[in-house]
């Protein structure tokens, strides 16, 4: 079976993979794997990557990141 979690930014990418992007708060992005491994280094691991987000709701920097897959609607 294949493994597809993603550990590192650049994996966004070649998974196919959305970030879905979790606060504390309960706040929740979805952002495009383009986008998202422009925002960040190809290899940094998700949990630091993670450590540099800032809610825009609660201002607070306790979120999670984890791939899932979206269905293209263009």
């Amino acid at each position: 079976m294949a493994d597809h979690r993603v550990r590192v930014v650049y994996e966004f990418q070649s998974k196919r993979q959305h970030a879905e992007i979790r606060c504390a708060c309960g706040r929740t992005v979805v952002i495009s794997p383009k986008v998202i491994v422009e925002m960040f280094p190809p290899v940094l691991p998700l949990d630091q990557a993670a450590k540099r987000l800032r809610c825009t709701r609660c201002g607070k920097r306790q979120a999670t990141m984890a791939g899932v897959h979206r269905e293209h609607r263009g």
